[in-house]
């Protein structure tokens, strides 16, 4: 029967490998053991998920070394089995490499490992380690309260898995005081998800950084309407004079939110220099743009502004028309 089986584990069809993987694995003990290690580097991910599987049933402890070897394998659903069948096996050799492959670059991956420990008792040796735990867990509050040793696993998070989870990242980076994270974070901004965008830009202006700012200007050409607008936001809250020029040119953006984000930030930053571009948006199509703008006006109270804000008073929007007699008012309160 050895004869046979050694047959189709050899056989160039990878449907028959897997049904002598599987076979194997109803019948686990040295033999099978062996035979199974010699199928890690199967060409195939299925033969090799199953080979997995298999030598989880054995339960025995030469199986950890070639599952050891599946754990690193190309596949993440390879790894994941491995992961799966190393749980099986209650033997010390199993826990550092289980807690090695904490680092995976997969989440999904670091969940089934988190949860292997788990069942196998194994508690983190150090901070470093307990980062990763928690972050394999989802549980990033946690890991951001350790410090620097949670950079990494969170930027290893920012790197993959669904965006939710990445924003989440993002926002326990941001509870950290490290150099780091801003390297972290700026990476991150070539994120292709754009929620994602959203949350390193929002992030970055909470910093209140000035070295963000150029950053968050090369942002503004984002393709997302929804980006361009967190990084004006963002621009807004750094407060900086060196943001009058690039909200200036936001004011014609071809999306109202980002607009109307622009003005609201010129008429925070109070300068001149955003006069007449403010006046020209005061012929905005959108009304909430125009009310924001004439607001933004009164704040700058610059006599150029006069004229415009006399002939907004004959908007057709009473919101309008008390913003500009508003402004009016701060400008020239005589």
């Amino acid at each position: 029967m050895r004869w046979w089986t050694l047959h189709q584990l050899k056989a160039r069809n990878s449907r028959t490998r897997l049904q002598a993987v599987e076979k194997l694995g109803e019948s686990p003990g040295p033999e099978a053991i062996e035979l199974l290690s010699g199928l890690v580097t199967d060409s195939e991910a299925d033969v090799r998920r199953a080979v997995a599987t298999a030598l989880g049933r054995t339960r025995q402890d030469p199986a950890i070394e070639p599952l050891s070897t599946l754990l690193r394998d190309a596949s993440a659903e390879v790894r994941q089995a491995a992961a799966d069948a190393l749980k099986l096996i209650a033997h010390p050799r199993t826990l550092p490499v289980l807690a090695a492959a904490l680092k995976d670059p997969d989440a999904t991956v670091r969940w089934h490992v988190v949860h292997a420990l788990d069942a196998l008792g194994w508690q983190p040796a150090s901070e470093t380690e307990r980062a990763w735990h928690h972050v394999a867990k989802d549980d990033y509050a946690r890991a951001a309260a350790l410090g620097a040793p949670a950079i990494e696993p969170l930027t290893a998070v920012l790197q993959s898995g669904p965006f939710n989870k990445r924003i989440a990242a993002v926002e326990a980076l941001s509870q950290i005081g490290d150099e780091r994270v801003l390297k972290a974070l700026l990476t991150a901004l070539r994120c292709e998800d754009s929620a994602v965008r959203v949350a390193v830009v929002e992030a970055l202006g909470r910093t209140g950084e000035a070295r963000v700012l150029e950053p968050l200007v090369m942002v503004l050409k984002d393709p997302d309407h929804h980006v361009r607008a967190a990084a004006v936001s963002a621009l807004n809250k750094l407060n900086h004079p060196r943001a009058v020029e690039p909200l200036t040119r936001m004011v014609k953006d071809p999306a109202w939110d980002v607009r109307l984000a622009a003005v609201q930030g010129l008429g925070r930053l109070k300068d001149p220099q955003a006069t007449d571009a403010l006046v020209a948006t005061l012929r905005d199509r959108d009304s909430d743009v125009r009310e924001a703008c004439a607001v933004a006006l009164g704040h700058l109270r610059d006599e150029r502004a006069i004229g415009p804000l006399i002939l907004a008073l004959k908007d057709e929007s009473s919101a309008i028309r008390q913003a500009a007699a508003a402004a009016l008012q701060r400008i020239d309160p005589a």
